[in-house]
């Protein structure tokens, strides 16, 4: 990237004052000597302002690759990556995000153990850990600093799980939120400097239809509605098993402002992927297609000014800081209602083992998945997905079709059967999701029958 003495004056600015405010919020803090509830809900005094910002804010951290979608697909990317992410939020709003606020539980694994018992409590939270390890994240960040600073890969990747880690371990949720309240500033703006420089230097919309692709104008972009639809359980699945949205439901200071907060977070996300949607498609239209770095660095590169380059560069990497370490923060809520049962003079020790583990555990799979982002989310989630969805909709929903014992055993028949599928096919690919799925309908009802025909013939 073509720097110049500016854009690094600008650049160093910025942190400068990200890391300052950083310091001071960290000093006056107390975190050390919270609580669990402190520590991962805000003492569940989450006002709606600030319930909107950080919702936004750690949803929307993959900035970067949606502009990529929609430089690859065009239009197709404000359905997959905006229009059925929009509903999957608004199930959850309509359907549970006031019921899982009145739980007052600590974390979704404490609502199913409540509900269903401990030993799927366990199960569970064992498989969300995994799915929500934040390895896309840091292959994110670790790719966009390698090509910013001109580092390898692996010393981009230490550096982002050690950054994450340590602002995970410093600030809890408080630090994500003020973390998130940047990143809300910032690239909304940044996103709206390159959009504005785009139009003013080649036009709107006329030029776009000029330039682009047919398939690029096409609202499918050339797939088939299978593949949409395949996105839309991705979609769904992602949404109800987010350890991001969980948190902020039950840090609420109450279910209105958890449903509501909700439904005005979409409002924000369709301006966002209005103007990343057609970030992508003035990319595609302005450079061509083809190209073998990231379309979004390219763009920024070739038609910023000075300053305003360095700028949107330092905006995209505090949205990456501030994407990894939410989600670092939501795997290391995953299992705190297990360790909370220690009793609380072990809980700093804990707590920080558990993010020493996770950050070990996002390094290794990050370093064996290579780089590929598509493979990070496509390597566990055929699995875990098809093995949760159906049993915690039931649980959630307060609609058990099966009692434990027969919920249990029907999650070890799909990931049994889901991790050979996986393993036998030639190559991982996205039609395991429905696969998974229809599978695990197709268990849990014929385990349903099973134990009402057992039970007939008992009585009988």
């Amino acid at each position: 990237m073509d720097f110049s003495s500016l854009d690094i004056a600008v650049v160093f600015c910025v942190l400068f004052i990200f890391i300052s405010i950083l310091v001071y919020r960290v000093v006056r803090l107390s975190v050390f000597s919270s609580g669990w509830v402190e520590y991962l809900l805000l003492g569940r005094q989450l006002t709606l302002p600030m319930f909107v910002i950080t919702l936004v804010s750690a949803w929307y951290g993959g900035v970067i690759g949606t502009v990529q979608i929609a430089y690859n697909f065009g239009m197709y990317n404000f359905i997959v990556s905006g229009i059925l992410w929009y509903l999957s939020a608004a199930i959850f709003a309509i359907f549970i995000a006031k019921n899982l606020n009145k739980t007052k539980a600590l974390n979704l694994g404490e609502v199913i153990e409540n509900r269903a018992g401990r030993e799927i409590s366990i199960y569970f939270s064992v498989l969300l850990y995994l799915k929500h390890l934040p390895v896309s994240y840091a292959i994110a960040l670790s790719i966009f600093l390698s090509s910013v600073m001109n580092i390898e890969y692996i010393d981009a990747l230490l550096l982002s799980v050690v950054i994450a880690s340590i602002l995970t371990a410093l600030g809890g949720l408080r630090i994500t939120m003020m973390l998130n309240f940047m990143q809300f500033a910032m690239i909304f703006l940044a996103l709206g400097i390159i959009l504005y420089m785009c139009f003013l230097s080649y036009g709107g919309i006329d030029f776009l239809i000029q330039k682009l692709p047919q398939s690029h104008i096409s609202p499918s972009g050339g797939n088939s509605f299978t593949k949409i639809l395949l996105w839309f359980v991705v979609a769904l699945s992602t949404t109800l098993l987010s350890p991001v949205f969980h948190e902020r439901c039950l840090a609420a200071k109450s279910p209105n402002i958890a449903r509501t907060g909700i439904f005005i977070a979409i409002g924000f996300w369709i301006i966002s992927d209005i103007m990343t949607t057609s970030i992508g498609l003035y990319a595609v239209a302005i450079l061509g297609e083809g190209l073998k770095q990231d379309s979004l660095i390219s763009l920024i590169d070739d038609i910023l000014p000075h300053g305003l380059k360095g700028f949107c560069v330092v905006s995209l990497f505090i949205t990456c800081i501030s994407a990894i370490d939410s989600h670092f923060m939501g795997a290391v809520s995953v299992p705190a209602h297990i360790l909370k049962s220690f009793g609380t003079k072990h809980h700093l020790r804990l707590r920080l083992l558990t993010i020493l583990f996770t950050a070990i555990m996002t390094i290794m799979f990050a370093l064996l998945l290579d780089k590929n982002i598509e493979n990070a989310w496509l390597y566990f989630d055929s699995v875990i997905i098809s093995t949760m969805l159906v049993p915690l909709a039931l649980i959630l929903l307060k609609k058990p079709i099966l009692n434990n014992r027969a919920m249990m055993f029907g999650m070890l028949i799909t990931t049994i059967f889901m991790m050979i599928y996986e393993l036998s096919s030639l190559k991982q690919n996205e039609s395991s999701f429905l696969v998974g799925i229809a599978l695990s309908i197709v268990v849990n009802a014929v385990l349903s029958v099973s134990i009402k025909l057992i039970k007939s013939t008992s009585v009988s």
